[in-house]
């Protein structure tokens, strides 16, 4: 339900600015976007937009609760691969019916160095992508993209580890960074991608996915990453493939908990 402007019209209203997402900017949505409410995607799209300007209040333009804040929030700071400096602790206020009006985020540095971490995953995102080729099948640019990610990336611990700018600029990453830049790099090529949080062989895991053709195709750079040699036994799997190898999404309601 939406707060002030009430009915058939203030639904209206989410929708157009739901639908008003840019090219540029849907392609790094990930698919569990798509499986919230109306009123929980654009408060998606006011955390996301709010946070790429560092912004430290953010107005809240639709009805959602504390619950709702807590889900998409979730959400942005596990799969979204842009927001490499949201930390995961917010404030927010709410009014009398509990709807949540605006959020004070936390960032993980200060505004500048944010934008000069940003500057830095920009070019080293320029420079891997320069490699490409207008010659190349969209499969073998998520390849070399693929690649890229483990050539660059070394598995460790370590300061943004779980995130785009420890793969891409650090080098240093685990699953979560290694998912994160081949998806984050893939968007930036055109190819839409996402990360995917689950299990494999019952440990917690993260991997990615991309889309060629229609068709959605799973990698996890992790363990195609051999130090000395770059395997892709875990390139392009099919769901079903990856399935077969041990690997279980987790859904949208067990991430909510």
């Amino acid at each position: 339900m939406l707060c002030s402007c009430g009915g058939e019209k203030a639904e209206s209203a989410v929708s157009e600015r739901v639908a008003a997402v840019g090219t540029e900017e849907s392609i790094f949505l990930p698919r569990e976007y798509y499986e919230l409410e109306e009123n929980e995607r654009l408060l998606y799209l006011d955390i996301t937009r709010g946070a790429e300007n560092f912004d430290e209040l953010i107005s809240v333009t639709a009805s959602n609760d504390k619950d709702s804040l807590l889900k998409v929030y979730t959400m942005i700071i596990r799969l979204d691969p842009r927001l490499l400096l949201l930390d995961e602790k917010y404030r927010y206020t709410e009014d009398e019916n509990g709807n949540i009006t605006s959020i004070r985020p936390r960032y993980l540095v200060d505004t500048d160095y944010g934008r000069q971490m940003r500057e830095r995953l920009a070019l080293t995102a320029d420079t891997v992508l320069s490699g490409l080729s207008d010659d190349m099948s969209g499969l073998e640019r998520a390849l070399y993209i693929h690649d890229s990610v483990a050539i660059l990336c070394s598995y460790t611990d370590g300061f943004m580890a779980d995130s785009v700018y420890g793969a891409l600029v650090r080098g240093e990453c685990r699953c979560q960074g290694y998912s994160k830049g081949f998806a984050y790099l893939c968007c930036a090529a055109g190819i839409p991608a996402g990360v995917t949080d689950g299990s494999a062989d019952g440990a917690e895991h993260m991997w990615s996915y991309f889309v060629i053709d229609g068709e959605t195709l799973y990698t996890d750079v992790t363990r195609d990453d051999m130090g000395e040699r770059i395997g892709r036994g875990y390139f392009a799997l099919t769901e079903e493939e990856i399935s077969s190898m041990g690997y279980h999404e987790q859904g949208l309601d067990e991430q909510d908990g």
